[in-house]
């Protein structure tokens, strides 16, 4: 078992498909004992940050001083009116994928060429400026004069604000371990240098939310620059100080809708006598010797006092883009059955709005929204001597019923919506207070599609992957890219780190590490999918040859009379798990492929039967014991009559009770591994080998324990050679065995598969059907077909043939016949390329006869072309569909005829286009789900 998990995990590690080459980063298993749980998730918990985005940030907006600068569209704006059909002006489009700086992509002409210096808000714009040059923790690789100059921080974030300021005339050059550097460029094209004072650095955390730095100016005047979240930094306002907050709020909100990352920024000038007494205080506490859990509670409330009575200058909006194929990716989870929950640390709005970016959140979807209400509206009235706690845990409360009572209303009204929880950090930490709260939390979020949990921390994440897996009883997976993720990783079932900018934390405590989001899909639909079957028929397989050797002992005792006399040698019964049966279960458990990886793919939905545990119920496992137990009676039964009757040795004597043995072993060995045979489905020469070559390795052990002294072994001296091989009985027996003994067991797997077949031996047929009609192209010629045909290679051709049965046959929407082309085609002329798209567009319309289509060497690349047809072809016309169990089961029983038979448009398992098989004869398709 070990053995064949190891070699699991390292064809994981090996597949190419979850290759990224821009970073030179496989996929990597830092386990083998959780392979099958990858074919058994059920729910992903995954971040936001660097997870589902590239972790690559541009400074895209900003407010200052109550006004909002930056024009231009976010992803998140773009995918708005893609999902209402409609495409962006070729002006906006232009924009959107331009990039002015990799980390700056903010256009507004008011602040660029240095503009901002004749506003009459030059002085906020400057103090804004000059907190994104001076509060933060970055270093700077280069020489400021060269040009070539790199910022290198904690985070993408503090890059892009140090960029930022340098693109609009504040530069930051140089730091050292007291000062910061930094230049203003002017108008008139000259620059003066300040240097600042750095007195004190209050980092950030996850709690805090917010980061400051105390400096001095040039002019000796002690300033405290802060940056943090909007609720925690617009809570220490100076109530006194009139300014843009509301303002500055609703450009926030507006950011935030656009899918941008927003932060808000504030200053306060310090006076000099209170910042030396709390500076004494400050070094005191860093300095003496404490548990750091009491320290870290000392310089948080030092850093309370002093982050507090700040001025608002304004607030920035940072973009992070999706990583391709982030959309698609989650769109197929979905659709075998796996609920995504995104735990991220944005805001409401912003979670929102990157949820419907990227497939987490549908516009059909019934949103249950769980936020408490805005403290300050609260007074002692509403309080009604109850604890604020309280308060907020009613509300929550009374949101989880309301969103229960919904959902429980659609049931009874059978309504197909899908459901999806948002819910806050401050809600959810409510929740974990109260076990109640916990529970009727967790009873909704599981009903749900999607949940989306909002400004948590990494403690929270942690928390809530916690109470899926233990309190949910579901498989979990979680996936993220930072160190805040370690908790959540951990506290999975599986835990998948991300290899991204944030470093390797993640990826070293995580089970299996990848490079992209987009990779996930690969590594459960296929790997996981084939895993589970995988070590579901190894097991099941384990039990079923171990009966059938240990019942064949027990019926021989029984025909002895519970003799205790073994008819086995001692050596077959040391060998027989370790070198005669071990090897075909051994590579079937590696190798074996139940449906092709990109069938896998096509149809996520076979994801489900690991889910529900469908390869190893109770029921399943006693078919395979019950044959293991039918197959040795069945064995011994011909062996002991067979030669119980007569006898051919030309001396007249009957057969010893190790000729009776060593046959029946003889036909174990050939049940055992022919069994093998006959229920697998896919074969490489390495299965061959196996299964065939273990029978031999039987008669080669056979041989030549016979030739071994006579003191060696007995029993079997000469057995083989002198008594076996010459008599006719020993072949008869042993074959009428064999086939006796296998007959039931493949007459019922015929009857299940043809009468009662499952998903998986559904997509089996339909690839062994595309394999037909590809070999049979083959046979026509290129007139016949209008199509010219050439020999670009093994995938090549393959891919070739695929889009010419797609022509001949009307299924030019064939995603199989698409995606191969995708998979195996890599090489093409330009010149000589057709865009799928006009090409489908005039067979469909009638226009072009399929006769005139040519489609020259026959590789029909184009990448653009094809990977556009992919995604067009999303979306099957329903009249041309139909339900492959419906087709089944009507065509069996003759209730409808083959013309008529449709599928549903809604069809869970969405099992490609049957043009083909609608279009063919009924004998056709007897053909497609009879033949083997």
């Amino acid at each position: 078992m070990e053995i064949v998990k190891v070699m699991q995990a390292f064809f994981i590690n090996m597949d190419v498909r979850m290759y990224y080459e821009e970073t030179d980063k496989p996929s990597s298993a830092r386990t083998s004992n959780l392979n099958e749980e990858l074919g058994e998730v059920s729910t992903i918990l995954s971040d936001k940050t660097g997870t589902l985005t590239r972790n690559e940030m541009e400074f895209f907006k900003c407010s200052i001083a109550g006004v909002s600068y930056g024009t231009g569209v976010t992803e998140v704006q773009k995918a708005v009116p893609e999902r209402a059909g409609k495409k962006l002006s070729s002006k906006e489009e232009e924009i959107f994928c331009s990039t002015l700086q990799k980390g700056f992509n903010l256009r507004d002409h008011r602040l660029e060429n240095l503009r901002w210096q004749e506003d009459q808000r030059r002085y906020m714009i400057q103090r804004f400026l000059e907190i994104l040059a001076l509060c933060h923790t970055v270093v700077v690789e280069g020489e400021p004069n060269g040009g070539d100059i790199k910022y290198v921080g904690e985070s993408p974030d503090e890059a892009a604000f140090v960029l930022a300021a340098k693109q609009l005339g504040v530069f930051f050059y140089r730091r050292s371990v007291t000062s910061l550097f930094i230049r203003f460029y002017q108008l008139n094209g000259g620059h003066d240098d300040g240097i600042y004072e750095l007195l004190n650095t209050i980092d950030f955390s996850s709690t805090r939310k917010r980061m400051s730095v105390i400096v001095r100016d040039p002019s000796g005047q002690i300033l405290l620059l802060c940056k943090g979240a909007d609720n925690v930094i617009f809570e220490r306002l100076c109530p006194e100080v009139e300014d843009w907050r509301d303002t500055t709020l609703k450009h926030m909100k507006e950011y935030g809708e656009a899918g941008l990352r927003t932060l808000a920024l504030a200053y306060s000038i310090l006076d000099e006598e209170s910042y030396l007494e709390w500076q004494n205080r400050w070094i005191n506490a860093k300095q003496s010797i404490m548990n750091s859990d009491k320290q870290n509670q000392i310089l948080e409330v030092l850093a309370e006092e002093i982050e507090k009575n700040l001025i608002l200058v304004g607030a920035t909006a940072i973009e992070d883009k999706l990583q391709a194929g982030v959309p698609q990716t989650i769109h197929n989870l979905a659709n075998a059955g796996i609920k995504i929950w995104v735990l991220t640390g944005d805001k409401m709005e912003t979670a929102i709005n990157i949820g419907y970016a990227c497939n987490i959140l549908q516009h059909n979807m019934s949103k249950h929204i769980i936020r408490l209400e805005d403290n300050s509206t609260l007074n002692a009235e509403t309080l009604g001597g109850k604890s604020l706690n309280e308060v907020f845990a009613s509300f929550v409360s009374e949101q989880i019923k309301a969103g229960q009572g919904a959902l429980d209303a659609a049931i009874v009204h059978k309504e197909e919506n899908s459901h999806a929880i948002i819910i806050d950090g401050m809600s959810l930490g409510l929740v974990f207070l109260d076990n109640d709260l916990k529970q009727m939390f967790l009873t909704l979020a599981l009903q749900c599609d999607s949940v989306i949990c909002c400004r948590v921390s990494p403690k929270q994440k942690a928390l809530v992957t916690e109470l899926v897996r233990h309190d949910g009883h579901k498989i979990c997976l979680a996936i993220g890219d930072g160190a805040n993720d370690v908790g959540m990783i951990q506290k999975a079932n599986i835990g998948v780190g991300i290899s991204g900018v944030e470093g390797q934390q993640a990826s070293m405590a995580a089970d299996f590490s990848i490079a992209q989001f987009r990779f996930l899909e690969q590594l459960l639909l296929v790997h996981g999918g084939w895993c589970y079957n995988r070590i579901s028929f190894m097991v099941k397989y384990f039990f079923y040859k171990n009966f059938v050797f240990g019942f064949s002992i027990f019926f021989c005792n029984a025909l002895t009379m519970f003799s205790g006399q073994s008819a086995f040698q001692d050596w077959f019964l040391s060998l027989y798990n370790v070198l005669f049966t071990a090897l075909p279960v051994g590579v079937v458990a590696v190798l074996d492929q139940d449906v092709k990886s990109i069938n896998r793919l096509r149809f996520p939905a076979l994801y489900m039967q690991g889910q529900r545990n469908q390869c190893f119920t109770a029921w399943k496992v006693t078919l395979w014991l019950v044959n293991g137990i039918i197959q040795a009676l069945l064995c011994v039964s011909v062996v002991f009559l067979g030669y119980s009757k007569y006898t051919d040795r030309e001396n007249g004597q009957m057969v010893d009770i190790y000729t009776v043995g060593t046959t029946m072993f003889t036909s174990i060995v050939l049940i055992v591994n022919l069994q093998m045979a006959i229920t697998i489905q896919y074969w490489t020469w390495i299965h061959h080998v196996a299964i065939w070559g273990e029978c031999f390795i039987w008669f080669m052990f056979l041989l030549l324990s016979g030739e071994l002294p006579h003191g060696k072994m007995i029993e079997l001296h000469k057995l083989f050679i002198s008594v076996l091989a010459p008599t006719c009985s020993f072949y008869i027996i042993v074959i009428m065995g064999t086939v006796i003994a296998l007959l039931p067991s493949f007459a019922a797997m015929s009857v299940f598969r043809n009468f009662f077949p499952e998903d998986y031996q559904i997509i089996q047929e339909i690839e062994r059907n595309d394999q037909r009609h590809v070999s049979a192209c083959t046979k026509k010629t290129s007139s016949e077909l209008g199509l010219e045909l050439t020999q670009p290679g093994i995938n090549g051709s393959a891919a070739s043939l695929g889009f010419k049965y797609a022509h001949s046959s009307g299924i030019f929407d064939s995603r199989h016949a698409i995606e191969s082309e995708v998979e195996s085609s890599r090489e093409f002329d330009s010149k000589e390329l057709i865009d799928a798209r006009q090409l489908y567009g005039s067979y469909k319309s009638g226009s072009m006869p399929i006769e005139n289509i040519q489609i020259r060497h026959g590789i029909f690349d184009s990448r653009h072309a094809i990977e556009s047809e992919v995604e067009s072809s999303r979306e099957f016309d329903s009249k041309d569909l139909t339900d492959t169990r419906q087709l089944y089961g009507s065509h069996k029983s003759r209730s409808t005829p083959i013309e008529n038979i449709h599928r549903r448009h809604d069809d869970s398992l969405s099992i490609a286009s049957f043009r083909m098989i609608k279009t063919r004869s009924s004998s056709l398709c007897r053909r497609i789900f009879f033949s083997r």
